[in-house]
C-alpha cells in the first residue's frame, strides 16, 4: 500500500461524479499547512507518516490491524504554465504513470468536475493493480493562483484503499474535500516549528523528531530534512547531520579553524560574502555543544544552492568573545542571504569507541535572519537524540561540500 501511495504521489487530476457521504471528516483533526496555503481535517483512524518528498504535503495511513489498508495523500506542486488546468495536468500526469512498469492494468472508472474550497477541480476515480494487489484510488486536482504572487499551484489530493474497501473510497474523498480551506502562503522560517515524528539514521546512531511539514531523506550517506518554501518554488530550510573526525590531539581551536576553512571555501564558490555572527555555548543530545553562527551574503550563481558552510566543524572560531551575539550586518540588507547554525559537540571518548569525533546538528536558511534561524535550532535541538550504544559500529560520515534540496 505503500507504494501505492507513492504510485498516486505522480498523478493530477481529472473528473468525478457527485461523490456520497461516508464517515465525517469533521470529526477527525483539522491540520494546517501554512507553507503551500491549506488546511483540511484528516479523518478519524488515519496515523501521519513521514514525508519523502519535497511537494508531499499530508500522508496517513488507516491500518488494518498491521495492514495498511487506505491511505490519504496531500500533494502541492507549482504550475509553470500561466494557462494550464487542472484536467491537462491530470491528463497528462495520467499518461506518464501508464508506462510505469510496476503498475498494471490501469483503468479510469469515471471522472468529473469537482469543486473544492470554491475552486473547480477535476477528480478521478481509477483501478490498477501494484505487484499484483487490486486497489482503487480516488484523487482531485484543484489549481490556485497564489496571492501575491505570479505563481500557480495545483494540489493533489488522494484516497485509495485495497480493492475489498471499494465503498469507503469515494466518501471518505469527499469528506475530506469538504473540510478544505486555503491560508495565506507562509515561508518556512516564519512559521513556528512543532516537532512531529521521529526518524533515525540508517545507522540507529542519530533520531531527530522531525518538523510538522518537512520531508526526510535518509540513507547510508546521513539524515537530511527540509520544508518547502512555495513563495520560491524551492526548499528553503534545511537541516543535516555531519560526523566527522578530530585529531587526536586537536582542541576547540584546531577544530573552529577547520570549520572556518570550509566556510570560505563555500562562499568563495557561491561568490558571496560570509561573517562569522556569533558563538554561544549550548546542549546538544544533553552534552556541551558550541553553536556557531554564520552568514553568507551577496548575489549567488542562479543555479546554487544554500552551501553547509559550516559542514564538519566542531565548534566556533575561539576569536569570537563567547557571548558575542548573533546579528546581522547592516550594510547590503536587501541582498540574498544564507544563515547558517551549527550546534557541535565533540564527543568524548567513551561514546567514540575510543576514537576521536565530532558531531554537528546543521540548519541552513534562505533569506533568513540570524535570529529566526537561531531560533529554529533551538527547536531542532530539543528532537535530537543520540543512542551512545551504536556508536561503536559508526563510521564517520563524510562532510558534503553543499547541500542540495533532498531528492525526489
Amino acid at each position: 500500500m505503500r507504494h501505492a501511495i507513492l504510485f498516486l504521489l505522480g498523478l493530477t487530476c481529472t473528473t468525478l461524479p457527485l461523490f456520497a457521504a461516508g464517515a465525517n471528516a469533521s470529526s477527525g483533526q483539522v491540520r494546517q499547512f501554512p507553507n503551500a496555503g491549506i488546511e483540511l481535517a484528516i479523518p478519524a483512524g488515519y496515523q501521519l507518516q513521514p514525508l519523502a518528498q519535497p511537494y508531499e504535503i499530508l500522508r496517513a495511513v488507516m491500518f488494518d490491524g498491521n495492514t495498511p489498508s487506505q491511505g490519504l495523500t496531500l500533494v502541492a506542486m507549482p504550475v509553470g504554465s500561466p494557462t494550464a488546468t487542472a484536467d491537462e495536468i491530470a491528463d497528462s500526469m495520467l499518461a506518464d504513470q501508464q508506462q510505469s512498469l510496476v503498475i498494471r492494468d490501469l483503468q479510469m472508472i469515471t471522472k468529473a468536475t469537482m469543486k473544492v474550497a470554491d475552486i473547480n477541480g477535476a477528480a478521478r476515480y481509477f483501478s490498477y493493480k501494484f505487484r499484483g494487489e487490486p486497489t482503487l484510488a480516488a484523487v482531485v486536482y484543484f489549481i490556485r493562483q497564489a496571492p501575491d504572487s505570479a505563481s500557480r499551484i495545483c494540489y493533489i489530493l488522494s484516497v485509495e484503499a485495497q480493492a475489498n474497501r471499494k465503498s469507503e473510497v469515494l466518501p471518505a474523498l469527499g469528506d475530506v474535500v469538504k473540510t478544505v480551506q486555503f491560508l495565506p502562503l507562509q515561508r518556512p522560517i516564519d512559521i513556528k516549528l512543532h516537532l512531529g515524528q521521529k526518524v533515525e539514521s540508517e545507522d540507529g546512531l542519530l533520531s531527530l523528531r522531525v518538523p510538522e511539514g518537512w520531508f526526510v531523506n535518509s540513507d547510508a550517506s546521513g539524515l537530511e530534512i527540509a520544508q518547502m518554501d512555495f513563495t520560491r518554488n524551492t526548499p528553503t530550510l534545511f537541516a543535516h547531520i555531519v560526523v566527522d573526525d578530530v585529531a587526536p590531539q586537536g582542541d576547540a581551536n584546531a577544530v573552529a579553524a577547520k570549520c572556518i576553512a570550509r566556510f570560505k571555501t563555500a562562499t568563495a564558490a557561491d561568490e558571496m560574502e560570509g561573517k562569522v555572527l556569533g558563538q554561544t555555548t549550548s546542549l546538544l543530545a544533553g552534552l556541551p555543544a558550541c553553536q556557531l553562527v554564520m552568514e553568507q551574503r551577496g548575489q549567488p550563481r542562479a543555479t546554487s544552492a544554500p552551501t553547509t558552510a559550516a559542514a564538519g566543524a566542531t565548534t566556533a572560531p575561539a576569536t569570537v568573545p563567547a557571548s558575542s551575539p548573533a546579528t546581522a550586518p547592516a550594510a547590503d540588507a536587501d541582498k540574498f542571504n544564507v544563515v547558517i547554525v551549527q550546534r557541535v559537540v565533540v564527543l568524548p571518548e567513551s561514546l567514540a569507541a575510543g576514537g576521536h569525533k565530532s558531531l554537528s546538528l546543521i540548519l541552513i536558511c534562505q533569506e533568513a535572519k540570524p535570529e529566526a534561524a537561531e531560533a529554529a535550532m533551538n527547536t531542532l535541538a530539543e528532537g535530537f537524540e543520540l543512542h551512545p550504544e551504536k556508536l561503536a559500529a559508526t563510521q564517520p560520515t563524510p562532510a558534503p561540500g553543499n547541500v542540495a534540496p533532498a531528492k525526489k
